[in-house]
């Protein structure tokens, strides 16, 4: 039999009777509080009692509390009958075998004022604090997206995290505002003799559905970590939000260890900086390398002049031999998924071709699919903008039967490169020692076309 469970803890701070009622109930179930974590709280297995439960907040809870206050305040609780359960933060849990136990708290109103002072210093700071890191990144992924137009609409995480942020955002100030509604009520239940008024259930709702978002962001970074239809941003950005992930909860125990030994502040800083310094070290090393996810070859393959060929070249839309109306003796063709993601999916094919005298020839094209027209001309004038080393020239799109095509060339880099546009899908296509005439052009279209039903590969 299980001795020991973790249980979700879904509670505000501040909402001391639900908590002292949730409690109860555990322990009338066989179930005591043992100790209390940031998400997760410890019960340990008893025999079902009836136990009353208290949550205040000592004198010492603030930034001007002295500890000798919060000692002599648990002394006055143990002699009252209250036993201390556990610390929350700057609060105080209590448990009393007692039928009818002394109320820990007489005086509402400075229950109350104490607890304000508590929250303005952990829970309200947190949640500010929270939403405004959230504004800043969900104003950067907006500036992401009006700069970086290719590479965000590829790009599963930023997407996500897109349509993560308001929420989060809009959680947050909800949790809030429903802090200060429940001072204000209890507040007014005070001065009309009562007691403070009870915290809606939507609070404890609000806080499970952000502990499953939470849940189901690791899961899908974990998703796009390990798929191979991620993009490589996606991949990068993945690896990098884990790493800090990580950092963020090694940082709790560690802090807890300093506080054992009484570690003081400038070494701990010391530590913090000389850590996250190696972290940086690592990954950048290691950080170019991360995106490569290149299995082996697929299919047979040989050894000719040093080089490996595919036996067997698996199928692509549009191959050397189609361009030249002849075979080549031998050839090796790759196809990599760029990125998908419900706006643009981006697939790039290559080939090699060689013959036994010694000519060869390369062809590389990337297609790109963005069905919805607003993101299409996004990317595309996101390509056109891009680094400075290339130059786009306009040239007549009727050979390639495109709405628009563009002759890319830059500075040490070969002029048979091309940019072109349809409804829907931009294509880019290179050769090397491969000219395209008129005929080869609209050939390629063709194959590359949106009416060439080309699929990208599942």
């Amino acid at each position: 039999m299980k001795e020991t469970r973790y249980c979700w803890n879904t509670y505000c701070p501040f909402d001391l009777r639900g908590t002292a009622e949730h409690l109860s109930s555990q322990a009338a179930r066989g179930w005591r509080l043992e100790k209390i974590g940031k998400v997760f709280w410890k019960y340990r297995r008893g025999e079902p009692a009836k136990l009353h439960y208290a949550i205040t907040c000592p004198p010492a809870a603030g930034e001007d509390g002295e500890l000798g206050d919060r000692l002599f305040f648990q002394e006055l609780c143990e002699s009252a009958g209250w036993e201390k359960a556990a610390d929350w933060e700057e609060l105080q849990i209590y448990a009393s075998e007692q039928e009818r136990p002394t109320p820990l708290e007489t005086d509402g109103a400075l229950l109350l004022e104490r607890i304000h002072g508590s929250m303005r210093w952990t829970w309200l700071r947190n949640r500010y604090t929270t939403a405004l890191l959230l504004a800043v990144c969900f104003s950067l992924l907006m500036r992401s997206m009006l700069q970086r137009s290719h590479s965000y609409f590829l790009n599963g995480i930023e997407l996500l995290l897109t349509a993560v942020c308001p929420l989060l955002i809009l959680g947050e100030l909800w949790s809030i505002g429903g802090y200060y509604r429940w001072r204000r009520r209890s507040l007014r239940a005070l001065e009309e003799g009562g007691e403070p008024a009870p915290v809606p259930r939507s609070c404890r709702v609000l806080n499970g559905l952000a502990y499953l978002l939470s849940i189901f962001l690791i899961l899908t970074f974990l998703t796009i970590l390990l798929s191979p239809e991620s993009s490589r941003d996606s991949f990068s950005m993945t690896v990098s939000l884990l790493m800090n992930f990580l950092v963020v909860a090694a940082f709790y125990p560690l802090n807890r260890w300093w506080d054992r030994r009484g570690t003081p502040g400038s070494t701990r800083f010391l530590a913090c900086f000389l850590g996250l310094a190696v972290l940086v070290l690592c990954l950048g090393y290691y950080h170019p390398d991360l995106p490569e996810r290149r299995g082996p070859e697929k299919g047979p393959s040989y050894v000719w002049k040093d080089e490996i060929w595919n036996s067997a070249p698996q199928p692509i839309p549009l191959t050397v031999e189609d361009l030249t109306g002849e075979p080549w003796d031998h050839v090796r063709r790759t196809v990599r998924l760029e990125g998908r993601t419900p706006f643009a999916t981006e697939t790039v094919y290559s080939e090699s071709a060689a013959q036994e005298d010694g000519r060869e020839a390369y062809l590389q094209y990337t297609v790109l699919e963005a069905p919805e027209a607003w993101v299409c001309r996004a990317i595309l004038e996101d390509l056109l903008n891009g680094p400075d080393i290339w130059t786009y020239h306009s040239e007549d799109p009727a050979p390639w039967n495109a709405e628009a095509a563009y002759r890319r060339s830059g500075n040490n880099l070969p002029a048979e490169d091309w940019l072109l546009c349809w409804p829907g899908r931009i294509v880019t296509v290179y050769t090397q020692n491969l000219s395209l005439d008129g005929t080869q052009k609209a050939l390629a279209a063709a194959c590359l076309g949106p009416e060439s039903g080309e699929e990208v590969p599942s």
